[in-house]
């Protein structure tokens, strides 16, 4: 089977940024930023997965 790279992408994200408010009012950070400028295609018959660091909550 041919994979047609540009048809064949179902979704495209490019320069994805989630920050929110630090809860905390004793450090300076005024912003949260887990997720900083990550872009990414992803495709028919692939499978994404998000991980996170053991112990950020």
């Amino acid at each position: 089977m041919a994979v047609n790279i540009n048809t064949d992408i179902l979704l495209h994200v490019t320069d994805l940024e989630v920050r929110f408010p630090s809860p905390s009012r004793y450090t300076k950070a005024r912003w949260i930023v887990p997720v900083n400028h990550v872009s990414f295609d992803l495709r028919r018959h692939e499978t994404v997965g998000l991980v996170r660091e053991p112990g950020s909550g």
